[in-house]
């Protein structure tokens, strides 16, 4: 609140009248350092765009990239408005059934014509599979071959409770072929309405423009009070401490099903990190 009262104060009438399509500068700087620090994403501010969150970066890359005769692929299981958001652009929108390490490359293979691919590597959605670092190359190298774009959802990587995250999917993107989108709505509060995206930079130029005449942006005083949190530490002392209240709320979830299942053996997966787990109950409970 103080932020916030802070910028309200220290922002001009120039400030004010005058909007970038990608979001305030300054935010996107720091941005790309924080990304840089805690992702492994060498970027500068001219690839980011400021969001109002993930689906912002769905929606904004189907509107941009897919023709209705374009096909994506979504993962199966996975995020439930991925289909939804992508068929507004095209009637091609194919689930890939995902394995044991997420989507899976390999029945990828099987289709040509492939524009966009959603994916979830750093806690699957639903299952909460991280996806090794081989697969993430694997990917990579496919979608090269195949001249298709990835969307790399990473919406709540910050959490991780039992170990350091794997890099993210950009970190390892040397075809620049890796849309990256991250929010802040999780880690801090759903109402404030900035997310992110990192873009490969043959897309800035498009997405800038599609910012701009969709009339697509959150308010400059909400994104100088974010970039000076970013700035001055606060936001890493934000997640360092949530981190360790979520994983004590992850692990009273965990003996409660303990619990429940008596001597049964306890099958969950994704608890490793993230805001979710997924239980996967024994034979004959309702």
């Amino acid at each position: 609140r103080q932020g916030l009262l802070a910028s309200a104060r220290r922002v001009t009438a120039a400030q004010l009248a005058r909007e970038d399509p990608q979001g305030w500068y300054p935010l996107r700087e720091q941005i790309a350092r924080y990304l840089g620090a805690a992702r492994g994403i060498a970027c500068d501010a001219d690839q980011v765009v400021v969001l109002t969150g993930i689906r912002d970066g769905l929606d904004l890359s189907g509107r941009l990239l897919l023709t209705p005769r374009d096909k994506v692929l979504v993962e199966d299981p996975g995020y439930l408005n991925a289909m939804p958001l992508f068929s507004q652009y095209t009637r091609r929108v194919v689930p890939v059934a995902i394995d044991q390490h997420g989507f899976s490359v390999v029945r990828a293979r099987r289709h040509r014509g492939v524009r966009l691919v959603h994916v979830t590597p750093a806690h699957q959605s639903p299952t909460g599979v991280t996806m090794p670092v081989s697969r993430r190359l694997e990917l990579l190298d496919w979608a090269e071959q195949a001249g298709c774009w990835i969307l790399d959802d990473d919406y709540d990587s910050e959490f991780n409770y039992d170990g350091a995250p794997l890099a993210a999917l950009k970190s390892l993107d040397r075809a620049d072929r890796v849309i990256h989108c991250g929010s802040f709505n999780k880690t801090l509060f759903n109402a404030l309405r900035i997310g992110y995206a990192v873009l490969p930079r043959p897309l800035v130029a498009d997405f800038a423009r599609a910012r701009y005449l969709t009339g697509r942006s959150g308010s400059i005083v909400e994104q100088m009070t974010l970039a000076a949190f970013l700035e001055n530490g606060g936001f890493a002392r934000h997640v360092r401490r949530a981190r360790p209240v979520y994983a004590q709320r992850r692990d009273r979830v965990l003996r409660m099903l303990r619990q429940a299942v008596g001597a049964a053996p306890l099958q969950v997966s994704g608890e490793h990190a993230g805001f979710h787990l997924v239980w996967w109950p024994p034979p004959g409970i309702d």
